[in-house]
């Protein structure tokens, strides 16, 4: 209201008309507020791969050749049989590695060949000491061979190197270097073995000899002597070692077949000669004048005849003499009766003559007398 001066009631009922004619209804409610869905996130692109790294090639191409070396050597040692099992793990571990390296997978590649190389070299080593102690028995072996024949004390010139080398090998051995070992040994083997067959040579060269074997197999008794002499001169020359066991071990070989033959042929020769002493005996009734002591002669024969089918071949040598002196003794015993029987018959007949001359002559005496 204006100070100082009064509305007229008109006017205020005008105004109050028209704000009531103004007014508005009241408002309906809001509807309740719907949540709004948040919106599909939009997924991120993945990070790009980092960038391979590149790819160790010479490397993994050492470490492989490294691991195919020591596979070599292991075979080359002979541990793919004396250790069978370990060598073939390890070669199993090397072909993963080798497969993984042709697929560029690095990092298996590398662990397999360094497992690879490791378990080779643990194998290398543990094998060298069990084929030092290997090589060194067999050393043992035919030292033991070669002194049983006598050759350390008739054949001192192939015998005593192969001590050294023994020795060499002991005192390697002893010091941990046993790969070094390993071809001492063999040396020392090598040489004993030469000695032994030098010595085996030599006894067969002799028995032939005293046999006189020599003319059953001349051809191969001569191929031995050449290769007995053949092994003198190497020796001789050079020292060969291994030519010379090859040498030997062909004329023992060849001796051997002609003191076989030897053997073979000595023993038929006396059965041979058994049978004619038999047939002479039974040619003038041996077998009948003296029945017990040419049975007894044909028992020894038939031995000796089972004795060679036997190839106890000395046995029946000795056998077949024997029975061949008692066939002979059966013949003299027969041939002694025989003669005997007949002076015996040769005077019965002289007598009988005689006594009919006589009686001839008493006829005549007694035609005369009575004539007179």
């Amino acid at each position: 209201m204006i100070p100082g001066k009064k509305i007229p009631l008109l006017l205020l009922i005008s105004i109050a008309l028209f704000v009531s004619s103004c007014a508005s209804p009241p408002p309906a409610p809001a509807p309740e507020p719907q949540p709004v869905q948040a919106p599909e996130p939009v997924p991120e692109p993945p990070p790009p791969p980092p960038p391979e790294p590149e790819y160790p090639q010479a490397e993994l191409d050492a470490l492989l050749a490294e691991a195919m070396a020591l596979r070599k050597d292991a075979f080359d040692l002979g541990l793919a049989e004396l250790m069978a099992a370990d060598y073939k793990a390890a070669t199993d571990v090397l072909n993963e590695g080798k497969t993984a390296h042709e697929a560029k997978d690095a990092p298996k590649a590398r662990a397999s060949l360094e497992k690879a190389i490791g378990l080779f070299k643990d194998l290398i080593a543990r094998g060298v000491v069990d084929l030092a102690a290997k090589k060194r028995a067999k050393a043992i072996d035919l030292k033991t061979a070669a002194q049983k024949i006598g050759a350390d004390g008739e054949i001192p010139a192939r015998f005593e190197p192969a001590e050294k080398d023994l020795a060499e090998g002991d005192a390697l051995v002893a010091s941990g270097k046993h790969r070094e070992a390993i071809a001492v040994f063999e040396r020392a083997r090598l040489t004993f073995e030469l000695a032994w067959r030098r010595g085996t040579a030599s006894q067969l060269r002799k028995k032939i000899a005293d046999a006189d074997y020599a003319k059953w197999d001349s051809g191969n008794f001569q191929l031995a002597e050449n290769k007995f002499a053949e092994e003198d001169r190497l020796f001789g020359a050079s020292g060969a070692v291994a030519e010379g066991v090859t040498a030997l071990s062909e004329a023992v070989q060849r001796y051997e077949l002609v003191f076989e033959k030897g053997r073979v042929s000595y023993a038929s020769s006396r059965k041979s000669r058994t049978e004619e002493l038999k047939a002479r005996a039974m040619s003038i009734k041996a077998n009948v004048a003296v029945k017990e002591a040419f049975q007894a002669a044909l028992a020894m024969y038939e031995k000796g005849v089972a004795q060679l089918a036997a190839k106890e071949f000395e046995a029946a040598t000795a056998t077949f003499d024997e029975a061949s002196t008692a066939f002979d003794t059966t013949y003299a015993t027969a041939a002694e009766k025989r003669a005997k029987a007949e002076e015996a018959m040769k005077a019965a007949a002289s007598a009988a003559a005689q006594s009919e001359q006589k009686a001839k002559e008493a006829d005549s005496i007694v035609n005369a007398s009575i004539d007179d």
